[in-house]
């Protein structure tokens, strides 16, 4: 037994480590979790570039009909491996037809920050589009507007 003169004037310390490592690992969960999803975030932001790229450099060469425009967006989607599991529609849009005029191609997405959704001020979810531009080579007459549209079955 311990001698009640010997213990006198210390300060009891029991769970204060514990105390100490719970407000440190919030920090440091937070910062972790972070690095995961901005490491998710941009490798899917990097697919959706890839894809929207891929797709209107496929229809800049001539989209003559519906199946060309599929197979524009096909070859987006394939170029990038499994960030297109993160993809919710592609779309074409032509202006006009004819060499030289500009076609767009829009990539939505869904960006999932569960991993730090639980911070405050950040949502479980994000919604986002990723916009390619390019210039038609090879016109085609009768073929304008939103000419085809995939969407995540």
């Amino acid at each position: 037994m311990l001698d009640p003169r010997c213990t006198r004037g210390r300060r009891q310390d029991d769970g204060a480590a514990a105390v100490e490592f719970a407000l440190v690992a919030l920090i440091l969960f937070a910062l972790v979790f972070g690095i995961i999803a901005f490491g998710i975030a941009l490798f899917n932001q990097q697919g959706a570039v890839q894809a929207a790229r891929e797709a209107a450099r496929k229809a800049s060469v001539g989209i003559a009909n519906a199946t060309d425009c599929q197979d524009a967006l096909t070859q987006g989607r394939d170029a990038v491996g499994s960030a297109k599991s993160s993809f919710t529609s592609m779309d074409i849009t032509i202006v006009e037809n004819k060499y030289q005029k500009p076609l767009l191609v829009n990539v939505h997405y869904k960006l999932d920050l569960s991993l730090i959704g639980w911070l405050p001020g950040i949502p479980p979810q994000l919604n986002l589009t990723q916009t390619a531009h390019a210039a038609i080579e090879v016109g085609h007459t009768g073929v304008t507007g939103t000419v085809c549209t995939w969407n995540k079955p």
